[in-house]
């Protein structure tokens, strides 16, 4: 199978139980689900899918020459998200850990094709659903992992076009490399790049005005049309696409008119007295590792400064934004 990927170029992928992976149901679904959770208010990141992340996380791990189980690991890690990805965590989970898929990984994965998939290539199921044993796909922030490398490089690549001031993911790659299967960074420079930029990327994007808006009203519309029985947990672990349909055929105004402001028109501004949503996400950061002299350092050990940069950005992510919807009413009014 070769696979043309925008960030790590084209790849050979020739293992029998990746292939059988890929082309398996629950990955398949996730081609429908979009990275950023929303639908119409970010129409520009339609291609940006948990399909194409999970595949991401795949090939970096390839190429840093992860054991095969890792590469599954990777490739699987995010077959529990549900429809609007961490929009669900606005409604039925906290908005501030973001772990409601996690909670169902095994319930999802045990209920799909995937343990035959992974039985016939004699692969251990509990092993590779456990992100635990594979600390090159999953740590705990502030670390880098190549789950949190390869969502922020896709949101580099979307937005490269229309941003300055961001560097691309093939600058990045340059630089990071694997030192006693830790993911590390070769320069102390590169290093303060990579950190602010991303957590530039959570101050406007994941945690923008925008995302947290739109969270919000799916959010509550979500949860409307769960507690008339409109909407249930199964559909909820089907696709945007099928949740979304479901919502525009229920007859309810707050669910029609939180809809309708999904749209690239609505308009927003951040106001502490008047605002209709106090809206907060989850702190998405890293303090990479550098390597010195073979020796792995945090920057922030290094730049004293970086520490109060981290204090100073996760205070205003637990502040939350306050932000109000300024469209005129009536052209929303069902």
């Amino acid at each position: 199978m070769i696979i043309n990927h925008n960030i790590y170029g084209k790849v050979n992928v020739d293992d029998p139980v990746l292939i059988a992976l890929i082309k398996s149901k629950p990955l398949q679904r996730l081609k429908g689900i979009n990275q950023a959770g929303t639908q119409n208010v970010e129409t520009e990141l339609v291609g940006m899918t948990r399909y194409n992340h999970c595949i991401g996380a795949m090939l970096l791990l390839r190429r840093y020459n992860a054991s095969l189980e890792e590469q599954i690991s990777g490739l699987l890690h995010d077959i529990p998200h549900t429809a609007f990805s961490h929009m669900i965590d606005f409604a039925l989970g906290t908005t501030e850990k973001q772990t409601f898929h996690e909670d169902h990984k095994k319930r999802v994965v045990m209920d799909s094709d995937i343990p035959k998939i992974l039985a016939k290539y004699k692969i251990n199921l509990r092993k590779v659903i456990d992100e635990k044993n594979f600390p090159l796909q999953e740590r705990e922030i502030p670390a880098l992992c190549a789950d949190r490398i390869d969502y922020f490089f896709m949101e580099l690549i979307v937005r490269q076009k229309n941003e300055k001031g961001f560097h691309t993911p093939a600058y990045f790659l340059k630089h990071i490399k694997v030192s006693r299967n830790e993911f590390v960074l070769d320069s102390r420079v590169v290093a303060q790049q990579f950190a602010r930029e991303f957590m530039q990327k959570c101050l406007t994007r994941w945690n923008g005005p925008k995302a947290l808006v739109a969270f919000s009203l799916l959010a509550e519309a979500i949860k409307i049309a769960m507690d008339q029985a409109d909407i249930t947990e199964k559909d909820i672990f089907q696709d945007d696409k099928y949740v979304y349909d479901k919502l525009k055929k229920i007859k309810n105004k707050k669910i029609q008119k939180n809809l309708s402001l999904l749209t690239p028109k609505i308009k927003l501004k951040e106001d502490e007295k008047d605002y209709d949503y106090h809206a907060r996400g989850k702190a998405r950061y890293v303090d990479p590792k550098v390597l010195v002299n073979d020796r792995k350092i945090r920057l922030s050990t290094l730049e004293p400064s970086f520490k109060d940069e981290i204090k100073k950005f996760k205070k205003i992510i637990r502040k939350g934004r306050k932000i109000k919807i300024t469209n005129k009413l009536d052209l929303f009014l069902i």
